[in-house]
């Protein structure tokens, strides 16, 4: 109730000046990547992609380098590079925005040809990440939300301003599915992760979907 009765008494230019939620940025986002392919579904392209998945990318994928977006946890810029054969190392710049944390997160990942259908691989993995959380939301999110009671000790040292630092190792399984003639790939992991932030150990698995521009 305070928090609408402080909205309702600011001014109009407060108001309007107010940035973006950040989930309406990532949906603004994903839709300037489909209007973007709009114009990357010409009939030369198609030719292009044609003959490159021929030549056989990395791994069977038919491509070697993809970017794009990943939408889930954590959200952000996704960029993997096959360098290898079936082998890729994939980077992850996301944040996890009900923390107010950031991540940035290496993979080596190993994919294949999945159920014998084409255009769909496979890949597994491992690496690590570092992250960055504004304290005063990391305590918030762990110790109410995931407390059935919502309890937690309101110790000044939960509430202080400023940020502080975790490094973890991570794994991954997914899937990714590449259009025949798109330059483009649709994936979705599941990353299970342990993280030691402050000297608390946690544990707990991210999930995501990933649209990538190929080529």
């Amino acid at each position: 109730m305070a928090l609408t009765t402080s909205f309702s008494s600011s001014s109009s230019t407060a108001t309007s000046h107010r940035p973006w939620p950040p989930l309406l940025r990532l949906v603004a986002a994903l839709l300037l990547t489909g209007v973007l392919s709009l114009f990357l579904t010409s009939s030369t392209l198609a030719q292009t992609r044609k003959k490159a998945a021929g030549g056989g990318g990395g791994g069977g994928t038919g491509y070697r380098t993809g970017i794009g977006l990943r939408a889930g946890s954590p959200s952000g810029v996704t960029l993997k590079h096959f360098y290898k054969g079936p082998l890729a190392v994939e980077g992850i710049i996301g944040t996890n925005f009900n923390r107010r944390g950031i991540n940035l997160t290496v993979l080596i990942e190993k994919h294949g040809r999945a159920f014998q259908a084409r255009g769909l691989n496979y890949y597994y993995g491992f690496g690590g990440h570092i992250s960055s959380y504004a304290r005063r939301y990391y305590y918030d999110w762990y110790y109410v939300k995931y407390k059935g009671n919502r309890y937690f000790y309101r110790d000044a040292e939960y509430y202080e301003n400023g940020r502080f630092w975790g490094v973890g190792i991570d794994g991954v399984l997914g899937l990714e599915y590449q259009f025949a003639d798109l330059p483009f790939t649709l994936g979705v992991d599941a990353k299970p992760f342990a993280e030691l932030t402050r000297g608390e150990p946690f544990f707990g698995v991210d999930g995501a979907v990933s649209l990538r521009y190929v080529f």
